[in-house]
């Protein structure tokens, strides 16, 4: 399309016509003499065209709506501008134009829109689409205009095609691989339908076709565009391209490894971005950055303990997108000790590992250490080296855990190194199941040692290992080894250590019972030696409840969550006192008896309410009447139904909750329930079909003569006294009956 004008110089060329009365020529045209325009009409003869132009609404076009009128002479192409065409041009004011100064022949009739008038952000093209009479956008459907020598052919009407307009579309959100990219148009022509389609490096991306796209891995590293064209009935389709995204980053979900517990080093891992990201960190606590920590790693101290650590990872790459993600939090963080080992660092003295300061209620596991090998059997928070170690620096790792948090380990620094000292003993419990230890005792450097386990005086078959785990089979017995060093050049000796305690048969104590505020637990000790007493601990959670040293326990408020566990210790004279702890039980409930409002009547609805119990307990509901499960009754609210009538109601109420026990508690039954006064037997037999009956009522009396009941009659002497004794005409114990 030539343009006439663009809009920034629209006004003036306007305001020219103006002055010399609307009369103006385009001036290549008029420098050719080869156009003239309505200025002509009054200067020379000839033939004119004339009609009107208004838009597809009917409005009026006028020339200050940049729209001008040719006559071109057939045969020249449709192009006005084209030299020595002849063509001929007009404004149009008020929606209607002349062409003058015509010679005869026949013309093809142009509307031409004459602003470029769109913005770099606008969509390309005019308002109305430029065409030929009659109703043509192309010349091949153009009609020709004949005109006569000096003849005025008017009617030459046109209704002009409108183009939609609107801005080239926008596109917003982060270009990364993942997140999703929306087209926007700040303004389109009313009504308009549009479609989309998404490029990557200008190439079109099959399916990606509606006004958001969802970035996948294939884009990454590429520019991302959207093309918008928009449709609209009656009107010419336009569209355009927006400008290009920078390229889409591929990002990765950061993760952080590592042990969450103060002291530890907790490392950031980026996850998978595009290649030659680079990265910044940030450490949260909670959701507080914590000053300084910008590093890749991130060792917490006390002043982060409880609180959960996540860490944010910004990569940043020229030509793409900066972006920003933050790891998922990790478990609160355990305030974490450095353990210290106390006692004198010699074969067979006892060393102990004080944990340090750790959070609250945390439980301790321990490892000790020899030269940094792992001592197989050391887990207790003591130590009492054997004459093997003599020369070997001792340390100890003190695993902590506690609910809620992760199980951290932390080692301590090493001893001084070992001293000889003399000290042959057995360590371990005495009892079935428990790992005794033989230490032989301080002896010449390079002794070689066997060893033979004994239960009173008798040699125990095959026991000749260091350590022996005594079975049933040794309960009552008391244990001792004979430990023999060799050494090439020395005499073999045989030294036998003192016995034992007797071994005592202990079991694992199992707990009977529910586990609801006001029930009672018993402790079953379980298979024990003969003659053994017992005492008993119970705990809550791992508190020893003060006072809770009976076999049996009434659970309290107090108690309410945790899980109860009993420990029972087992003593008998001469054996060794044993300690063994049940499982724990599900978390205690508290559970309420259930009441019920309402007043028990036909056609009245009781409601129950459950009372407190435990928060997040969900409940189940089954009323009884006269102690029999009412079929249906399930529902926290019951109606009184007419088989009610002078029966108890009553309700159980079952309440669960995950990790705890299931309760069922019963409400008080309520008074027998009132049954309604009938003013008619059709109101009578709408509850009771076949009637009511007196209790023990047993026949029909039909003209003096006992006949099998009709029916089922409900049978309820009150129900039946309550009643108009009128219902009963026959005086036969059955009123209303069929």
């Amino acid at each position: 399309m030539h343009t006439l004008f663009s809009r920034a110089s629209a006004t003036a060329v306007i305001a020219a016509i103006a002055v010399v009365g609307g009369l103006w020529a385009p001036p290549a045209m008029a420098a050719s003499g080869e156009s003239r325009g309505i200025e002509a009409e009054a200067l020379a003869s000839g033939a004119t065209i004339s009609g009107t132009v208004t838009s597809d609404s009917g409005a009026r076009i006028d020339s200050g709506n940049f729209g001008w009128m040719f006559a071109i002479p057939v045969g020249a192409g449709g192009d006005p501008w084209a030299q020595g065409v002849g063509s001929r041009w007009s404004v149009i004011t008020d929606g209607s134009y002349t062409i003058t100064d015509l010679p005869a022949g026949e013309y093809t009739v142009q509307f031409r829109y004459g602003c470029d008038c769109g913005g770099p952000d606008e969509l390309p093209g005019a308002p109305w689409v430029e065409e030929f009479y009659q109703n043509s956008l192309d010349l091949a459907g153009a009609t020709p205009v004949h005109v006569g020598a000096d003849e005025a052919v008017g009617g030459i009407d046109f209704t002009l095609t409108p183009r939609v307009q609107g801005e080239r579309p926008r596109i917003t959100g982060t270009p990364v691989v993942g997140s999703t990219l929306t087209a926007t148009t700040q303004w389109w022509t009313s009504g308009t339908t549009s479609t989309y389609q998404w490029y990557a490096d200008d190439v079109i991306i099959a399916g990606a076709t509606a006004a958001t796209y969802k970035l996948t891995a294939v884009q990454a590293s590429t520019a991302i565009s959207v093309s918008v064209t928009g449709a609209i009935a009656g009107h010419v389709s336009n569209g355009g391209t927006s400008r290009p995204t920078e390229k889409v980053l591929l990002s990765g979900s950061p993760s952080i490894s590592g042990t969450a517990a103060t002291g530890s080093t907790l490392t950031a891992n980026p996850g998978t971005w595009t290649t030659g990201t680079a990265f910044s960190y940030q450490w949260f606590a909670g959701n507080v950055a914590i000053g300084n920590a910008t590093a890749s790693t991130f060792i917490p101290t006390p002043a982060q303990a409880d609180t959960q650590i996540s860490v944010k990872v910004t990569g940043t790459l020229g030509g793409y997108p900066t972006v920003s993600a933050t790891s998922a939090k990790t478990v609160k963080l355990a305030r974490a000790g450095i353990p210290t080992i106390s006692g004198t660092a010699a074969v067979g003295y006892t060393l102990t590992a004080s944990p340090g300061t750790w959070t609250t209620g945390t439980t301790f596991t321990y490892q000790w250490y020899a030269d940094g090998t792992l001592i197989s059997g050391a887990r207790a928070s003591t130590f009492v080296p054997l004459s093997t170690l003599s020369g070997k620096q001792i340390s100890v790792k003190v695993t902590g855990a506690v609910t809620g948090y992760p199980t951290a380990a932390m080692a301590s620094g090493r001893t001084t190194k070992l001293a000889l000292v003399a000290t042959p003993t057995i360590s371990g419990a005495a009892v079935v199941g428990g790992t005794l230890t033989a230490a032989p005792g301080a002896w010449t450097a390079g002794t070689g040692f066997t060893y033979q386990w004994y239960a009173g005086s008798a040699a125990i078959s095959g026991a000749t290992a260091k350590t022996y785990v005594p079975t049933p089979a040794q309960s009552g017995a008391q244990i001792s080894v004979k430990v023999t060093g060799t050494l090439a050049g020395h005499t073999t000796v045989a030294r036998v250590s003192t016995k034992t305690l007797k071994v005592l048969l202990a079991a694992t104590p199992t707990i009977s019972g529910t586990a609801v505020v006001g029930g009672t637990l018993t402790a079953a000790p379980g298979a024990w030696t003969a003659g053994t007493g017992f005492t008993y601990q119970w705990y809550a959670g791992s508190a020893a409840i003060s006072g809770a040293t009976a076999k049996s326990f009434t659970l309290t408020a107090s108690q309410s969550g945790a899980q109860i566990s009993v420990k029972v210790t087992g003593t008998l004279t001469g054996h060794t006192t044993v300690s063994k702890e049940s499982a724990k039980t599900p978390r205690v409930l508290v559970a309420a008896t259930p009441t019920i409002s309402g007043t028990a009547a036909v056609g009245n609805t009781l409601k129950v309410t459950p009372g407190s119990w435990t928060p997040g307990t969900t409940f189940t509901y089954q009323w009884y009447r006269n102690g029999s499960a009412v079929p249906g009754g399930t529902a926290a609210a019951y109606p009184v139904r007419p088989t009610d009538a002078y029966a108890t109601l009553s309700v159980r109420v079952v309440g669960t909750r995950s990790g705890y026990a299931s309760v069922t508690k019963a409400s008080v039954a309520t008074v027998p329930a009132t049954g309604k006064v009938y003013g008619n037997c059709a109101a009578l037999n709408a509850d009771y079909p076949d009637g009511i009956r007196k209790n023990g009522v047993t026949t029909d009396k039909k003209s003096g003569v006992a006949k099998p009941l009709v029916g089922n009659p409900y049978e309820s002497t009150s129900m039946y006294n309550r009643q108009s004794i009128a219902r009963d005409a026959d005086r036969d114990g059955i009123m209303c009956e069929r």
